[in-house]
């Protein structure tokens, strides 16, 4: 056999091997009563996630009792390869997304192309569109801040031995709130939709309700501002009425908190329940085609809309 005719077979070899699994990479598919995962990683990446998923929506569902929550199918969460995510979503600055495709709600994340472990920026950003989900299905029109900052804070929860752990800083929103130039507390609340400048919004929001929701002069009423919000109080007024202030001082205070450096957390005893996986699948090549077209499709992009699930 001549050297030319052996690279070429050797070329031939490595396209079959290595190129058309990088196109089509291996799925599986693992379902439990409130998720179904579709997944590029294996078994066991597969599962942590999935545990992931179930303990937060009963920890949320559990300390919130007075939450309905339709009941409907499965979501699904798709998960796939960091460059494949990158393709079907024409996105390299995001990491997970949370949208409705033809056949309903579903998410989307990448996971690391190499070892078992996903990522943590992703996993947060699904646990942070899930909480959207959920509240989507209570009916209540919350502020763009209040809606942002509570899914980020409950986003980063996570479950323990001990228990669920409450308010770990979310890492991922520390760069804009150390280099950026700071909103007023008046525009943050104030505002009807993201402000310009997103990450900032967002990071700033998530402080907000961090705040709120830990610092002994805030925290005893933190539910009330939000009850008065719900029923239409104006911000500045529902400052006034509940915590005697204006937004000047909570301009202050806010960046007094994060000034100090170590923000609290707390850990909430719970019990996290058994997962039951009602069904483990590894599917064909067609079927990882079939998973992949209707993901192309359903990310197309569409006309404007006012769907809270898209982000």
């Amino acid at each position: 056999m001549s050297a030319t005719i052996r690279k070429l077979l050797i070329c031939a070899t490595f396209l079959l091997t290595f190129g058309s699994s990088s196109v089509h990479a291996k799925w599986v598919k693992m379902r439990t009563d409130n998720f179904i995962v579709y997944s590029e990683r294996n078994r066991a990446t597969t599962l942590k996630l999935i545990k992931e998923l179930e303990h937060f929506r009963s920890f949320i569902l559990e300390f919130n009792p007075s939450r309905t929550l339709i009941e409907k199918p499965p979501l699904p969460i798709f998960v796939t390869r960091k460059r494949k995510y990158w393709k079907l979503t024409g996105s390299r600055s995001t990491a997970g997304l949370f949208a409705t495709g033809a056949n309903g709600p579903f998410a989307l994340m990448s996971a690391n192309e190499r070892g078992r472990k996903f990522e943590l920026y992703s996993l947060d950003i699904i646990l942070h569109e899930y909480v959207h989900y959920l509240n989507s299905q209570d009916g209540i029109d919350l502020a763009p801040w209040l809606e942002e900052g509570l899914a980020d804070f409950l986003s980063v929860s996570k479950a323990t031995e001990n228990g669920m752990v409450i308010g770990k800083v979310a890492l991922s929103r520390l760069p804009a709130l150390k280099l950026a130039k700071w909103y007023s507390t008046k525009d943050i609340m104030e505002a009807k939709h993201t402000l310009r400048g997103g990450g900032l919004f967002y990071a700033q929001s998530w402080l907000l309700v961090h705040m709120l929701h830990f610092h002994p002069s805030f925290s005893p009423k933190f539910q009330d501002l939000i009850v008065a919000l719900v029923e239409g109080s104006a911000p500045d007024e529902a400052l006034k009425d509940i915590y005697n202030m204006d937004f000047v001082a909570l301009d202050v205070a806010l960046k007094k908190y994060f000034d100090k450096g170590t923000l609290p957390y707390f850990t909430v005893p719970w019990t996290p329940h058994n997962i039951e996986i009602k069904e483990y699948t590894e599917l064909s090549r067609s079927d990882g085609k079939a998973i992949e077209k209707t993901l192309r499709n359903d990310l197309k992009p569409k006309p404007a809309t006012d769907n809270p699930l898209l982000r």
